[in-house]
Order: structure tokens, then sequence, then C-alpha cells
């Protein structure tokens, strides 16, 4: 579509505000789409004679009130619902350092190990030399494959290096499983409330898509078997250990029985794993692929949290008797970056790199906690996961309140969450992540949103 969005340079509403609310009135009325791509930042700059900075906080703006989404390397997304958008006449700021973004799920670059990846490509240049810049086979450079082979050992994996496949990043290897083992047509099943990536990967290939309610400690079995007998999935997507956005975990028993109904009803899982990395009380959850005898699980992994999203790594183990599939896609990480990955596997310091950000991230975990359990418990049902990055609050409010309106308060209270209907249109409570935050202002944000909430309940 055409992008001729006028803007007005002398309004006292900032020009930021002018664009996203332009935006929300498009998808208002049915010209924007739900997942529809709006344009790149330099382009949509560029269309509007403005600076990349206007589109950047119209963006970032636009996505805290759940209009759109942003898919990390690929671009950002009208969302498929949105229930409370505030007034366009209402200026609000720019998040800045001085507002306390739970939102933010992105761990610190700041702790990206420079020193070890240094050392990992003088290493590469010194080994390799120029060959080091080479075209590494398709699905990723072999002896990186390998190391990744004695990493999942440690996870109670067992996988040939022909079952691995590198990606650069969630997004990527999904589009890549959907273009290789879908067909328009086909039913895929997935968690609800599921990533709006995730879902748009889905769309992409024209299938029908089934959302499974959620439980405590997994799916809701009594509906996930009711829906299996309808509907016959090629794929179960799924996120077991501290999936987002609630964070839960599923628990032994549970991941058990998805396996026993993926043989007995003839479906592949797709096991989504960030945030295995980031367990607290000294035990690593244990991965569905693990517990994966009759080859049935997918197993897709990434390290931009535990490394940083800046540098995107990944990969993706197909079950035994799928390894000759080819996957539909060739690895956009440069050859160099894999092989200085290599090195540092080898070398102990991405283990090493692992645990400090453990330690690192534990010691928020704690204050968030505490924090929670202090001032939330009393307003608000949340559980506490032992891991992972985030804390899912569901306030005790009345059924027809919308919990839109308190978010917003927290908002104009410089505390950024993010609301339920983000991730679903009728999804109650929001999300709380301690990624960005700094520790000492942690206890401090829980107070205003425990505030907010203590007022309007």
């Amino acid at each position: 579509m055409e992008w001729d969005i006028p803007l007005d340079k002398s309004s006292d509403i900032p020009l930021y505000r002018q664009l996203s609310s332009a935006i929300i009135e498009l998808i208002a009325q049915g010209k924007l789409s739900p997942d529809t791509k709006l344009p790149p930042i330099r382009q949509m700059a560029q269309a509007l004679n403005v600076n990349n900075t206007t589109v950047v906080s119209a963006y970032k703006y636009l996505e805290q009130q759940a209009a759109v989404y942003t898919v990390v390397g690929s671009g950002t997304y009208v969302a498929r619902s949105i229930s409370v958008v505030t007034p366009p006449t209402q200026a609000l700021p720019v998040i800045t350092d001085e507002y306390i973004n739970f939102a933010d799920m992105a761990t610190e670059a700041a702790l990206f190990p420079v020193a070890a990846f240094k050392r990992a490509f003088n290493a590469v240049i010194d080994k390799d030399g120029a060959a080091a810049f080479s075209h590494n086979d398709s699905s990723g450079y072999k002896p990186l494959k390998e190391s990744i082979c004695q990493l999942l050992e440690g996870l109670a994996i067992k996988a040939t290096p022909d079952q691995v496949h590198i990606i650069s990043n969630v997004e990527e290897g999904l589009d890549a499983l959907c273009r290789t083992l879908l067909s328009p047509g086909d039913t895929v099943f997935a968690e609800r409330p599921a990533s709006q990536g995730a879902i748009a990967a889905f769309k992409s290939r024209r299938v029908l898509i089934v959302e499974v309610p959620m439980a405590k400690e997994g799916p809701d079995f009594k509906t996930l078997e009711t829906l299996l007998k309808k509907h016959r999935p090629r794929l179960f997507y799924v996120s077991p250990n501290y999936g987002q956005p609630l964070g839960i975990c599923y628990s032994a028993e549970n991941k058990r029985h998805l396996l026993e109904l993926a043989c007995e009803y003839d479906f592949y899982i797709v096991e989504e794993d960030q945030f295995g990395d980031f367990y607290y009380d000294g035990v690593r959850k244990t991965p569905l692929k693990a517990l994966d005898y009759q080859d049935r699980v997918v197993y897709i992994k990434s390290f931009s949290r535990i490394l940083t999203q800046g540098f995107g790594i990944g990969f993706i183990v197909w079950p035994g008797q799928m390894h000759e599939i080819r996957l539909d896609a060739n690895v956009s990480l440069p050859g160099y970056a894999q092989r200085a990955f290599d090195i540092l596997i080898r070398s102990g310091d991405f283990e090493a790199h692992a645990a400090n950000m453990r330690r690192y991230y534990g010691k928020r975990y704690q204050k968030m906690t505490t924090a929670a359990c202090t001032y939330l418990a009393p307003l608000a049902d949340f559980e506490l996961p032992g891991g992972g990055l985030s804390l899912w609050i569901t306030p005790r409010i009345p059924h027809s309140s919308d919990i839109g309106d308190y978010t917003n308060k927290f908002l104009l209270r410089k505390v950024v969450v993010s609301p339920g209907r983000l991730f679903a249109a009728d999804m109650p409570g929001f999300r709380i992540s301690f990624a960005a935050v700094p520790e000492e202002r942690i206890a401090e944000g829980i107070g205003v949103i425990a505030s907010v909430l203590a007022a309007e309940l």
C-alpha cells in the first residue's frame, strides 16, 4: 500500500504519536490486516520525510499498546487484535532510561563474553586464515554441529551431526521448518497463548491453527484430547521449559503424557527452547527431547538470550527418521562466526559464560520474586517458576474490568509491562520481565504496580 500519511510538523502532538495514531486508524478501518508486515524503519522514514527515530518511537509505542508485535530479525507486524488504545490526542513520552521497563525480554548486551569471543576469533584466523570466510554446508559448519552434539549429551539428548541444522534465531528456524514440513491445509496445534512470531510463521503456510489452553504444569489435557479427536495435527508447537509468555514448566509426567499422545495420534512436536539455560535452583529442567524415545520431537534452541540478540545463533535437531530431510533454508550466520562459536564451546568458555549469566540473573530473579511475594501476593496470582526471565501476573479483578486500564496507568507512572492482550485478545494479566531492569529498581517497579492495583481494586 501507499504510505502517504499526512504529518503536521507544526502540531503540538509529537510526530511519532501522529504516525502511531494513523497506523491504528488504518488497522481499525481494515486496511491493515493482522500479521501484515509494516515497512522497515528506514523505508517508512524516507516515505514520510521524517527521521528514523520518529518511526522507531512510533513502532515502540504501538508495541506497548499491543497494536503490533516485533519478530527479531524479520520486522514489525500488525497484531491479531487490539482491545485498548490510548486516545490519539494523548501524547505519551518515548520510553527512556528513566522508565522501569518490565516489557523488554532482551538480556544485557554488556554481559556478552567479549574477551572469550576475541580469543575465539583470533584462534579461527590463526588456524584457518582466509578459509574461515569460505562457504559452509547449508546445514552449518560440521565441527560446530559436533560440538553441539556434545552439549546435547549434557541435556540427555542423543543426536548425530547429521540431525543438526544451524540457524541464526528461532524465527528463522520456525519459518524454515514451516516451509519444509507444512503444506496449505495442514493443521498445527499451538499453546495458548503462543508467541505471535510463531503464529505468523504458521499462518504464512495457510494452515489451520488450533490453540490449546494451558494449565499450571502443561497443556489442559482434557481439552487437548478432545481437540485431537476432532483434528489430526501435523505438528504441535510447545515451549515446555519457562515458555513464553506464561513462563511455566511442564511437569515430567505431563511431558511423558504428551509424547504418548504424539504416538497415539501420529503428530510431531516442535519443542522451542530459548530459556532453558536460565535455571536458578541448580537443577536444569529436562527438555522434552530428552524423553523422546519414540523420535517424535523436533528440538529448536536459541542461544540469543544467554549470549545477546546481536549475536544470534541456534540449532534444530531433527528426529532420527527425518535426518535425511534438507531444511528449506541456508544458514544466514557467517561461517567465521560459526567457527568461533565452535571454539567457544570446545574451550569451555561458553559453559563458564552461561554459569555467570545464571548467577547474574539469579540475583534479579530473587529480587523479583521477593518483591512480588511482598507487594503483589495480596492483589494478584502468580507462580514462581524457578527460572526464566519473567513472571506472569494475573490481578484479582472483576470479570468486567479491563486490564488495559491498569497497564496504561503503570505506563503513566513510568513502569512498562507486556499486557495479556499482546498475546491473545481475551488474555487476563500481564508479563513482567527482569531481563533489562537494574537490580536496584525491581522492587521500586513492583511497588508502583502494587499501588496502582491496590487503588483500583
